[in-house]
């Protein structure tokens, strides 16, 4: 069990996030569907619209076009994700949160020709109305951004000393195996010449045994010619 949270803690965390952005997206966009309020004053206002475009209404009405584009989006990142291995938590928040924003968007567009969209910043009036799964696209880019600019490469370096230290082991086990190896056969090749030698001092043995029994019959014939 270990050994599999392990081995795909990555996928794991990522399906975490994406399906709790993707639900927090979802019942948010239901909740304040067709509601204007003031949410924090000053600050925050519930201002429900629907937009066929992107940010700023980029691409008004190429819902097509935009949701190509946000397909294409999740295959790179899955690719991406595939080919980049990492363990670090960090770097599986950032991709869950970007693929949950990315679906969430997506759903929108191929089910209602538009994204559902409802806070509004009011300090910034002209900064477009956004909804959760923008938060999640951006937050997502930003920790991205984060991990590779301060974390990838002390992370590559501590899993290249670990990886190193695997290497050591094996070489110390191979080392070890060969020498143990070699004192096998020294004992077998030690163990096979006593078996010689015993066999050479048996037909010494029995060499010499033949030899007395003939002497011993010469001598009683001599005996009975006598």
């Amino acid at each position: 069990m270990n050994s599999f949270l392990k081995k795909y803690k990555f996928w794991i965390i990522v399906a975490c996030v994406v399906v709790f952005s993707l639900l927090f997206d979802l019942i948010t966009k239901s909740l304040f569907y067709e509601k204007y309020y003031t949410f924090i004053d000053g600050v925050i206002n519930i201002w429900y619209t629907f937009n066929t475009g992107a940010a700023w209404s980029i691409l008004a009405n190429q819902t097509i076009l935009l949701i190509i584009l946000s397909l294409l989006i999740l295959v790179g990142l899955t690719l991406f994700a595939i080919f980049y291995k990492s363990s670090s938590s960090l770097y599986s928040i950032a991709v869950g949160l970007i693929y949950g924003g990315a679906i969430g968007n997506l759903i929108d567009r191929i089910f209602l020709g538009g994204v559902r969209d409802f806070i509004r910043l009011e300090f910034w009036p002209s900064f477009p109305i956004f909804n959760i799964a923008d938060c999640c696209l951006t937050i997502g880019a930003i920790l991205l951004c984060v991990y590779f600019l301060f974390f990838s490469s002390i992370l590559n370096k501590k899993s290249s000393v670990a990886n190193e230290g695997e290497i050591n082991k094996k070489e110390d086990k191979n080392f070890f195996e060969q020498e143990k190896n070699v004192l096998h056969n020294q004992n077998v090749e030690n163990v096979n010449i006593e078996i010689i030698n015993e066999n050479k001092n048996l037909k010494k043995e029995d060499t010499i045994k033949k030899q007395s029994t003939k002497n011993n019959s010469l001598k009683l014939k001599k005996k009975n010619k006598k």
